[in-house]
């Protein structure tokens, strides 16, 4: 994620026709990150950014904007 290594310990899946290119995050910077894949979106739920303690999504968002 923007040179760093995240780490993702907690997901879901998503089935859909994603338009976007796999790998783009979306996010509305308070409640959710997701990635896009070839079949549909990855929902983050718990992460650790490179240099951060493992945290909840919606605690990595108040501290970090996409």
């Amino acid at each position: 994620l923007n040179g760093k290594l995240l780490k993702i310990y907690r997901s879901l899946i998503e089935t859909t026709n994603a338009l976007q290119e796999p790998g783009n995050p979306s996010s509305d910077n308070k409640s959710f990150l997701k990635f896009s894949t070839a079949d549909g979106y990855l929902h983050v739920l718990d992460l650790q950014l490179e240099g951060k303690k493992r945290m909840l999504v919606e605690d990595f968002l108040r501290g970090y904007k996409l």
